[in-house]
C-alpha cells in the first residue's frame, strides 16, 4: 500500500521527502500529502481557500464582474505574492467538485444582474488538474465563462483542459522574482505555454524596484518569439513586506525595450488594490 500511493505524490513533494524528514515528521507530512493530494480517484475533493464575488482588478479585463474560485498551493514562491497565506493547503476546506458548484450557485442567485463569468485562480489551479477535468465540463455545461490565471508553468496540464477555458491570464513570473531561486527550464515551459494561447488571451509580467533587465528582455523576446501580436500587461507590483514596486524611470525603461519589439503593450496596476485595498 505504501508503494502503490507513494506513486501518487506530486513532484514538489517528492522533492521534500529526498531532502528527507525525521521519524514524526516524515509521517506526518506523509499523511497530510496524502490527506490533501488532489490524485485522490474516489469522490475527488480540491483545497479551496475562498469562493467569493469580486470585479476582475488585473490585466485586459480589469473590472468585469466574476465569481472567483481561489485554490490553494503554489509552485512557486514569488516575493510580491500578495496570496501567500494560500500557498499551503493546511487548515483549507476541502470541496468536491459539487460543492464547489453549489456555493457559485449561491453567490450568483445573490447578484442582482446577469453574471456569466469563473475566475479560476490561487495559488496554482493548474496542480489541481484531476478537480478540474471535473469541474470545468460542468461549469461549462451551467454556461459559465471560464477565466484561468496561471503562471504559465504546466503547460502539460494546460492542455488537458484548455479546451473549457475561454480566456487565459498567463503569468510569466521572472526567476529572480522567485525566493525559491531560479526555477529550472522556465523559458521552455513558458515557451510551450505561449504557444498554446489563443486570440482572447493574454500575459503579464509583475515588475519590482528588482526586477533584472536581463531576465525582462528575455521575456519579451520569448513572447515575440512565437508572436508579436499577444497582448503584454505590464503590472507593478503592489508593495507588499520588503518588496518596493518598479520606479517610473524604470517602467518606461521597460517599456520602450518590449514596444522596440511587441505591437500591443500597456501598463496597468491591480484596481482593486488602488481602490478597495482588498486581494
Amino acid at each position: 500500500v505504501f508503494v502503490r500511493n507513494i506513486i501518487a505524490i506530486p513532484e514538489r513533494k517528492c522533492k521534500c521527502f529526498i531532502v528527507g524528514f525525521t521519524d514524526e515528521n516524515y509521517f506526518k507530512e506523509l499523511k497530510r500529502v496524502f490527506q490533501r493530494s488532489h490524485y485522490m480517484k474516489k469522490n475527488i475533493r480540491a483545497s479551496v481557500s475562498d469562493i467569493f464575488f469580486s470585479f476582475q482588478g488585473e490585466g485586459l479585463y480589469v473590472g468585469k464582474p466574476q465569481i472567483f474560485v481561489r485554490f490553494t498551493d503554489c509552485n512557486l514562491s514569488c516575493k510580491y505574492c500578495d496570496t501567500s497565506k494560500n500557498r499551503i493547503a493546511d487548515d483549507k476546506p476541502l470541496l468536491t467538485v459539487g460543492q464547489v458548484i453549489e456555493k457559485i450557485k449561491k453567490i450568483r442567485t445573490s447578484i442582482p444582474y446577469p453574471l456569466s463569468t469563473i475566475s479560476i485562480t490561487g495559488g496554482e489551479p493548474l496542480l489541481r488538474i484531476s478537480f478540474l477535468k471535473e469541474l470545468l465540463p460542468k461549469l461549462k455545461t451551467c454556461g459559465y465563462e471560464i477565466y484561468l490565471e496561471t503562471n504559465g508553468t504546466l503547460p502539460d496540464n494546460y492542455s488537458e483542459v484548455s479546451k473549457y477555458i475561454d480566456i487565459t491570464a498567463m503569468d510569466i513570473k521572472l526567476p529572480s522574482e522567485n525566493s525559491g531561486g531560479v526555477y529550472r527550464n522556465w523559458r521552455k515551459r513558458n515557451l510551450c505555454f505561449i504557444k498554446s494561447l489563443s486570440k482572447k488571451d493574454f500575459i503579464k509580467i509583475v515588475l519590482t524596484d528588482e526586477t533584472k533587465e536581463s531576465e525582462f528582455k528575455k521575456a519579451v523576446n520569448l513572447i515575440k518569439k512565437v508572436s508579436s501580436d499577444i497582448p503584454v500587461v505590464f503590472q507593478p507590483a503592489t508593495s507588499v513586506r520588503k518588496i518596493k514596486t518598479v520606479g517610473p524611470e524604470k517602467l518606461y525603461k521597460f517599456l520602450n525595450t518590449a514596444r522596440r519589439r511587441l505591437k500591443n503593450v500597456s501598463v496597468m496596476p491591480q484596481l482593486h488594490k488602488l481602490l478597495w485595498k482588498i486581494k
